[in-house]
């Protein structure tokens, strides 16, 4: 069999999240090849280098990436093809706008853009300029959800008539390096944490026609306790507590209940359901 050569990726956005992506870039996945990486903060995309040395050294078979002074510098370097972007979600849209217009293809982080008309924005760009866009939650294609999928074709529980998901906690101040993106403008449980169910109802369901939904802030600012920013404020500009139901095309009805405000058992966070007409399945 021939080889194919890797694919060039470009990392845009060296925190917390790209912990997995370099990992699994250097380690795992071979198919790629990570060429470069940029960061605000120049010590980020330092240490993201030092991170692939560190795997290298341990033996994974890999380069080590280049560090570029700003995004365009990547954007206009031939080796790459496609941009991986990383970014505090507010700032989804003009990076992967901006990457689109210099013929790059993305992959980025959820979400895909901080509401519908960038993101809508966005498919048009790609489509215009026949590039792929791809996004994080592609957790549906993982073992458990696609179990979860064949159980349904297969009709094991019947027809789907509605599902129940919820992600139930008290904020990620608690634990997360930098916590302040997530309470900012295209942050909240439900843009954080939401893409993953809904895309995994999508798959196992099909077409979503209607969405309705209330939400709310319940506090008005939150404290951090973990490092580095252990006491300090964040002032909260998204909603945190969502409730809400999609509608989808075969008529089943899906609740989706995210929140960043609740105290709750840790070994119950996290609930996703499925109702049959002959059954009712527990998804992974």
């Amino acid at each position: 069999m021939a080889s194919t050569n890797p694919v060039k990726v470009a990392m845009i956005g060296v925190g917390a999240i790209s912990g997995i992506y370099l990992k699994n870039i250097t380690n795992v996945f071979k198919e790629v090849e990570l060429v470069g990486v940029c960061d605000l903060i120049p010590e980020r995309a330092e240490k993201g280098v030092q991170t692939v040395k560190e795997y290298i050294e341990a033996g994974a078979k890999a380069p080590v990436p280049k560090i570029y002074k700003d995004m365009y510098e990547a954007f206009n370097d031939p080796e790459v093809e496609v941009v991986l972007n990383l970014t505090r979600p507010y700032e989804h849209y003009g990076v992967t706008k901006a990457a689109l217009e210099h013929g790059k293809h993305v992959f980025s982080e959820k979400p895909l853009a901080a509401d519908m008309e960038e993101g809508t924005e966005l498919m048009a760009l790609a489509k215009e300029k026949n590039l792929l866009m791809g996004g994080a939650p592609d957790t549906f294609m993982g073992a458990g959800i696609q179990t979860a999928r064949k159980v349904i074709d297969d009709g094991l529980i019947g027809d789907v008539i509605g599902a129940t998901c919820a992600m139930i906690q008290h904020g990620p101040e608690t634990w997360h390096p930098d916590p302040d993106f997530l309470y900012k403008r295209g942050g909240g449980p439900m843009m954080d944490m939401g893409p993953y169910y809904v895309t995994a109802l999508v798959q196992l369901i099909g077409e979503a026609v209607g969405v309705t939904a209330v939400t709310k802030k319940s506090f008005k600012e939150r404290l951090i306790t973990s490092e580095p920013h252990y006491g300090e404020k964040i002032d909260v500009e998204a909603d945190t507590y969502l409730t809400g139901n999609i509608t989808f095309a075969n008529g089943a009805i899906a609740q989706v209940f995210t929140t960043f405000d609740v105290y709750y058992p840790s070994q119950n966070y996290a609930r996703f359901e499925i109702y049959g007409t002959k059954g009712t399945m527990i998804v992974p």
